[in-house]
């Protein structure tokens, strides 16, 4: 469960975008967030939820201005 204080703060920043770094471990987390704002998310290695898994890549890479921004859990990938 995200405690409520989590999307909070992101609405009091303006939290235009949400990186989650995996283990996830309930879909509901993500629903929670993405009120907020969008959110990428990749798989953890506890991530077995299959509706989580239908959202969570291995790995997620995407441009900021002109940068390229990638991330993933780290539990062993390449």
């Amino acid at each position: 469960r995200l405690p409520p204080q989590i999307p909070a703060l992101f609405r009091r920043f303006g939290v235009g975008l949400i990186l989650h770094g995996g283990d996830v471990q309930i879909r509901e987390v993500i629903d929670a967030l993405t009120e907020v704002a969008p959110v990428l998310v990749v798989a953890g290695n506890n991530d077995h939820e299959a509706s989580i898994l239908e959202i969570a890549a291995l790995e997620r890479a995407f441009m900021v201005g002109g940068t390229k921004v990638a991330f993933l859990h780290g539990h062993g990938g390449t």
